[in-house]
């Protein structure tokens, strides 16, 4: 039993996780009014941050409980504030609530986009669901990258650059 439990231990200490070989590019925190919804974090093959340069990581910590329907609707209202008009939108949202749980705090989301487009999310370092059309990753690293997002300022700290 002990030799069981040893390696147990062991093969969860030497799994991967899914940012190890990227560099951290910046980080920020995500408010909405007073309250602190995440932390986000973007991680790169190489610094600076190159558009379409992958693999490419987000990684958002929750600092309170978000029910998945919101953030569905969250991404969403982001994609519109960005005038992204992709004709598989509405197929990624359909896609995005069976792989996403409910969140609470503390938890972390992570999107993986690695170099043939797949985009691979990790719920607290376990992968929870794939979106195979490779334009996908773009557009949902856009919410937070593109320079019509609606937090310019946290843009600015996931690329790493001073205001």
């Amino acid at each position: 039993m002990k030799i069981f439990l040893l390696a147990c231990c062991f093969s969860v200490s030497v799994m991967a996780s899914p940012l190890s070989e990227l560099h951290k590019s910046g980080s920020g925190e995500m408010r909405y009014l007073w309250w602190n919804l995440y932390q986000a974090e973007l991680y790169l093959t190489q610094l600076p941050y190159q558009k379409n340069q992958w693999p490419q990581a987000l990684k958002l910590t929750y600092q309170r409980d978000i029910d998945k329907d919101d953030l569905i609707e969250a991404t969403a209202d982001q994609w519109q504030h960005i005038k992204l008009n992709d004709p598989q939108q509405e197929a990624w949202l359909i896609q995005l609530a069976s792989i996403w749980p409910e969140l609470k705090k503390g938890d972390e989301l992570i999107l993986l986009i690695k170099e043939d487009g797949l985009s691979y999310f990790y719920f607290n370092q376990q992968l929870v669901g794939t979106i195979t059309q490779a334009d996908f990753g773009p557009a949902f690293l856009a919410i937070w990258l593109d320079e019509n997002t609606s937090e310019p300022k946290l843009r600015q700290k996931l690329l790493g650059v001073n205001p």
